[in-house]
């Protein structure tokens, strides 16, 4: 995935009280939250949890105010609503402050029924549609043409990458575990520690260098920012993910299960996850 410059409309929406903009009116049938950072004294009336009624695509909602840290004072009004099934950091303003998350389009880029007279149009098609109706409405307070924005975008096909909600398999780089058996020199046999804390204490120690030195500083950061790993993909090449499922019950294991009725998980472990395992299997590392 990579970051390339585009050009498209930037509308502004009148949103009850507040000015909010997009490039992407075709995702806002699941915004109902409006974000504005808790030090910005243009809404220091509004507290955090107010809620209050408005006209909106379909109808009128109900939308809540939201104080967070994330929304750039800077930006436009300061004040955005979010659509945390469709976007990273939407997704992680709502998990901190325990959010409802609502799908808006389906992986084909099709609205789904939230999306109310629109639902089953391609979003393409749909957007200059959506557009008309808020003009219609009057809820349209301007457009910027050749609006300059970044959009991931998939490296290798070109597409457009949407951003989704999945199930997915990750590795806890947090989660503590005794080390059972250790010949580091920070980490003693039965301690405590996490898969972060072993990356992190091989390098303090010498026992794994890095060349040239000057990058040891990057290293450290990358460590002491790591998220959990994400391991699954949707692709149609690569080692199977060894886990099935019957009902409610999962069952995981380098072998499938005797008894009938179980589907095994469709997606393929990461490349990267794949070639560490043949490593450990080769050096006598996996019992």
């Amino acid at each position: 995935m990579e970051y390339v410059e585009q050009k498209d409309p930037f509308f502004h929406f009148k949103y009850g009280p507040f000015d909010i903009g997009t490039v992407r009116p075709e995702t806002k049938f699941g915004d109902k939250y409006v974000v504005m950072h808790p030090n910005d004294k243009r809404y220091a009336q509004y507290k955090h949890g107010d809620t209050f009624e408005l006209e909106w695509i379909n109808g009128p909602i109900t939308a809540t105010i939201i104080k967070d840290e994330a929304a750039d004072m800077e930006f436009g009004s300061g004040a955005m609503t979010i659509t945390p099934a469709h976007s990273a950091i939407d997704f992680e303003i709502a998990q901190r402050h325990h959010l409802d998350i609502e799908p808006v389009i389906d992986e084909r880029g099709v609205l789904l029924p939230i999306a109310g007279e629109f639902a089953g149009q391609h979003i393409k098609k749909a957007r200059a549609a959506i557009v008309e109706k808020l003009k219609a409405k009057g809820l349209v307070t301007k457009i910027d043409e050749n609006y300059t924005h970044n959009v991931a975008t998939n490296s290798r096909g070109g597409g457009i990458i949407e951003p989704q909600i999945k199930e997915q398999w990750f590795v806890d780089v947090n989660k503590r575990f005794k080390l059972k058996h250790s010949k580091l020199k920070n980490i003693k046999s039965g301690q405590e520690t996490s898969l972060k804390d072993l990356m992190k204490s091989v390098v303090e120690s010498g026992e794994i260098k890095i060349e040239p030195e000057r990058f040891e500083k990057i290293y450290f950061h990358w460590i002491d920012n790591l998220r959990d790993w994400c391991i699954s993909r949707q692709l149609w090449f690569g080692h199977r993910i060894p886990v099935w499922y019957k009902g409610k019950k999962v069952y995981c294991d380098i072998n499938p299960p005797k008894d009938e009725g179980w589907q095994q998980d469709p997606d393929t472990l990461d490349t990267w996850f794949s070639s560490g395992l043949w490593t450990f299997f080769h050096l006598g590392l996996a019992q």
